[in-house]
């Protein structure tokens, strides 16, 4: 057994709060056991099913950076409890090391501010462990922990900042580079010259729940109407999920079913031919399929996925070979292994159809954080490491939904720096399109909605409110995309992310 001692202000901890917990194993992958925390001695007690050294990642707090999704590193099992924040700490300041070399900014070392953050957090961290008292090192990790987040993100920022200057040296972003998605529920003219000034790239999430409620009975008006708009804008358009395999995402009537693969997958099939024979080479991509990696619908083993894949895939090129296709993976961190551990990892979901002979022109990622559903909340040397992972597998990403809340959401996962709110997601919006732009292998990131609906998540997330106002991440949005249409030369002055 690992066991990881907490405390609060008076000592040992009687009362953890036990949120997004997992058990990591090499290369940040979720791996099955069970973690449950002991009120008697404030121990978090994890026992994973396998033997091995694991990691603990959970939901903790880090002083002005939020309550984020921290980890620990890798650690083989003692006798003696390990104290969290220490190992929390550890990790973080390890992390911070590893990417200044990774991406040899260790020559900047005295002219970041980041680098000086760092220095602190490590003389703290050193503190930490040379205590011989358990609480006090406790307290000294917990400050240097805040000071390591602190220190990463500013140096995520600076980092972007160079590759954004290297990306766009020569000529600006494509128009495609922002994007946003747009619920079908509403077609009026407000929202519609929204999108015709702000954005090149337009998301329409035309799913099969969405079009066919009941079985064999199609609505179209509403798809019909964005379809049109878009071709009279000659906007580019994504659509999809043709098929959303998330909980609850599936029309219900498939429920009827069961767990019968090869009946999905010919209902599937019927669907995404009606919709490809309705609206042919408009859409500049289709995305297939979305949640298919958590493995919880009838499509349960990879032999399964990649059948479903490329069956589908053969069925949108079988008029025209040119049509590009993505496969959107909508939990990236893989954080459903810990109730289905015989769901691949997402990085191994991409590499299998990848390695099956399936042509994909790109992948799509999820970003949704912050409420009940979705991920937990990110710092953001988390979110790059998971980009820098994808850059490997040589395939263009797009951010097919990113977003997060404009204010407190109940039963949310997280909150990034003071808190959500307006001025919040706003800076979010600002900061999170140049970090992942700056990465040659990201081709778009789209907002996750245009304006507020009541089953949005997370909740809040529109960039205008159901009242019809727009919200400031609109308008900072639109300040990064002209930024970004700019050659950005070395010798520019254009602003740093």
């Amino acid at each position: 057994m690992l066991r990881f001692a907490v405390f609060d202000d008076g000592g040992p901890a009687r009362n953890w709060p036990m949120h997004d917990v997992v058990l990591l194993g090499k290369g940040d992958v979720v791996v099955p056991g069970t973690v449950r925390f002991d009120s008697s001695t404030g121990h978090i007690e994890c026992e994973p099913a396998e033997s091995g050294a694991v990691g603990l990642g959970l939901l903790h707090q880090a002083g002005a950076a939020g309550t984020l999704a921290l980890k620990t590193g890798l650690l083989p099992y003692s006798s003696e409890p390990y104290i969290l924040t220490v190992e929390l700490a550890r990790r973080a300041i390890g992390q911070f090391l590893t990417k200044t070399e990774e991406w040899q900014m260790a020559y900047l070392g005295e002219e970041l501010p980041a680098f000086e953050h760092w220095e602190s957090s490590r003389r703290g961290f050193t503190k930490a462990m040379v205590s011989t008292d358990a609480h006090d090192a406790h307290t000294r990790a917990q400050k240097a922990l805040e000071m390591a987040v602190d220190a990463s993100e500013r140096l995520v920022v600076a980092h972007a900042e160079i590759l954004l200057r290297r990306r766009y040296a020569k000529a600006g972003a494509s128009s495609t580079a922002i994007g946003c998605r747009v619920s079908l529920d509403r077609c009026v003219d407000g929202l519609k010259d929204v999108l015709a000034k702000q954005f090149g790239l337009v998301v329409l999430p035309i799913t099969w729940k969405a079009l066919c409620p009941q079985q064999g009975e199609y609505n179209w008006a509403k798809a019909d109407a964005w379809m049109e708009w878009a071709q009279d804008h000659r906007r580019r358009v994504v659509v999809g999920p043709l098929i959303d395999l998330e909980h609850g995402q599936l029309p219900h009537w498939t429920a009827d079913l069961g767990d019968d693969y090869l009946a999905l997958r010919d209902a599937a099939y019927e669907h995404v031919e009606r919709v490809v024979q309705r609206y042919g080479d408009s859409v500049g991509m289709w995305n297939l399929v979305s949640g298919m990696e958590m493995g919880t619908s009838a499509v349960g083993t990879e032999r399964e996925m990649v059948d479903l894949v490329r069956t589908l895939s053969l069925l949108v090129r079988s008029d025209n070979r040119g049509r590009r296709i993505v496969v959107e993976v909508a939990r990236p961190w893989g954080h459903y292994r810990a109730e289905h551990p015989d769901a691949p990892a997402p990085i191994h979901f991409i590499s299998r159809l990848a390695q099956s002979g399936i042509r994909l022109d790109a992948i799509g990622i999820r970003l949704l954080m912050g409420g009940s559903q979705g991920c937990a909340v990110r710092d953001l040397m988390d979110i790059c490491t998971l980009l820098d992972r994808l850059m490997s597998l040589e395939v263009p990403v797009l951010l097919t939904a990113c977003a997060v809340p404009d204010g407190p959401v109940e039963g949310g996962r997280g909150v990034w720096r003071k808190g959500w709110s307006p001025k919040l997601q706003a800076t979010w919006a600002s900061i999170l399109p140049q970090v992942a732009l700056a990465r040659p292998c990201i081709e778009s990131f789209v907002w996750g909605d245009l304006y507020d609906t009541p089953d949005a998540q997370p909740s809040g997330a529109g960039l205008i409110s159901a009242e019809g106002r727009a919200k400031p991440a609109l308008q900072r949005l639109s300040q990064v995309a002209r930024l970004l249409k700019k050659s950005l030369s070395l010798e520019s002055d254009g602003s740093a992310p």
